[in-house]
């Protein structure tokens, strides 16, 4: 099944509406094929194809994801797995791991199926929804709380969280963003503390619980360790499943012919998952310093350079993706990046994929037409997380 995306003029995709996000699939074509390994006028280094991404994010030793400006420095990445680098990053991911067994990705993801359902039923009376405030939002928060074993009296908490602000304008500069997310960074780590004291005395079946027994030869993780984790799934795991059922709904209504195939053939969700992955990322860009002087492409990288690995593009390069720009739910082989590669490979991987194709089966089974309710753009949200701001869509109910 194979739809083609209209091509649009090079120019760099930076909070541009989402229909016309395809400028920034544009841009990446055009540094591609002129400027693969590039300086941008802030000084840092931009990549763009795949062997090269590849090569960013599969090299720890000379690509480092420790100190880098806005990225390990926010409040909810500093000093977790994404930020981190061997010795330290290898013990850290070894005891997670353990709370992410096949048995334990199996559970969290049948923990969101009620959750779906509840709203499903809503979406059901309704007939016409605001994808992003009425579906996937609740749906994601919940979950998470849910696997952070947030009694259901505190699920309010894990919005406020997830929003990031107690304010109803954002924040007007960058000093006052970061001092927002420091504050709600803090009030994750401070109400986890508590449970976690409480999880010791009475552990419970479920991911923190977890991670309290995981052991490794002996060595277990940190109450600080544990609870530096619960502020980075607060906010990457929570955004991460929305964005991906929000992109995916966008690519099956944007191309109709994928969604009549999927409604009849849900073997085939898997893959159009996979291909909204690559298609339109959740996450575009790895962000990387230089440990020494190094080489790509051809190109002298000096140390302590930030390096900005384009997952989204190494996604549409051609030399791995015959036709990049078409959206293609039986691609095969895909070998996508959009959750990075090597020892910062996406540790709450499965639990997207898992979950996300749930939802996707329960979806189709029980609604048998989706439309959008207008042609009109839908708004993009800016960041490295590119986001459905809002999307109204039409459902027809099975009888």
């Amino acid at each position: 099944m194979q739809q083609q995306n209209k091509q649009a003029q090079p120019a760099r995709a930076v909070g541009t509406p989402f229909d016309e996000i395809g400028q920034g699939f544009g841009w990446f074509e055009y540094m591609r094929a002129n400027y693969p390994v590039s300086r941008d006028e802030n000084g840092g280094w931009n990549i763009f194809r795949y062997d090269d991404v590849y090569q960013v994010i599969n090299d720890p030793v000379t690509f480092s994801s420790e100190d880098v400006p806005n990225f390990s420095h926010n409040a909810f990445l500093r000093e977790t797995i994404v930020a981190l680098d061997p010795p330290v990053h290898r013990r850290l991911r070894y005891l997670a791991n353990q709370g992410f067994t096949k048995a334990a990705i199996t559970r969290i993801a049948n923990n969101a199926i009620p959750l779906a359902q509840t709203l499903f039923d809503q979406m059901r009376e309704k007939k016409e929804v605001e994808i992003v405030s009425e579906f996937t939002f609740p749906l994601t928060t919940r979950a998470i709380a849910v696997m952070l074993e947030v009694p259901e009296q505190d699920w309010p908490l894990v919005v406020h969280w997830v929003r990031g602000t107690d304010k109803d304008t954002p924040p007007r500069s960058r000093e006052e963003a970061s001092i927002e997310q420091n504050r709600m960074g803090q009030q994750v780590y401070d109400y986890f503390k508590d449970k976690l004291t409480e999880l010791r005395r009475q552990p419970h079946e479920g991911l923190l619980s977890d991670l309290i027994a995981a052991d490794v030869n002996g060595d277990r993780l940190t109450d600080d360790e544990i609870l530096k984790f619960c502020v980075l799934l607060v906010v990457a795991g929570q955004e991460t499943v929305q964005n991906l059922l929000n992109n995916a709904l966008y690519c099956f209504t944007r191309f109709p012919a994928t969604l009549d195939h999927l409604m009849r053939h849900h073997e085939a969700i898997p893959s159009a998952l996979e291909e909204v992955l690559r298609y339109l990322p959740p996450f575009w860009i790895s962000v990387r310093r230089t440990t020494v002087d190094t080489v790509v492409r051809g190109q002298h990288i000096p140390a302590k350079a930030i390096v900005q690995a384009w997952n989204a593009s190494a996604n549409r390069d051609p030399e791995y993706f015959p036709d990049p720009n078409r959206f293609d739910i039986l691609r095969e082989p895909n070998r996508h990046l959009t959750f990075g590669y090597g020892i910062h490979f996406c540790v709450g991987a499965p639990v997207a994929r898992l979950e996300s194709r749930m939802i996707c089966q329960m979806l189709f089974q029980q609604f048998k037409s989706i439309e959008r309710v207008s042609n009109d753009p839908i708004p993009m949200g800016p960041g490295p997380l590119y986001h459905v701001e809002s999307m109204r869509l039409r459902f027809e109910p099975r009888g």
